[in-house]
């Protein structure tokens, strides 16, 4: 069986982990403004 690496590969140095953790708040500062984005088109009326 195949593994999967979900969200990130494990981390194989500091450099990696380090690389990881700013994926992960790329990620998330990215889901936080979408979700702020539907909000703003639901009250303009967009939605």
């Amino acid at each position: 069986m195949a593994s999967i690496n979900y969200p990130y590969p494990d981390p194989k140095n500091d450099a990696e982990r380090a690389a990881n953790r700013q994926a992960a708040d790329d990620y998330q500062r990215q889901e936080e403004e979408d979700a702020d984005f539907l909000d703003w088109e639901e009250e303009l009326g967009w939605r």
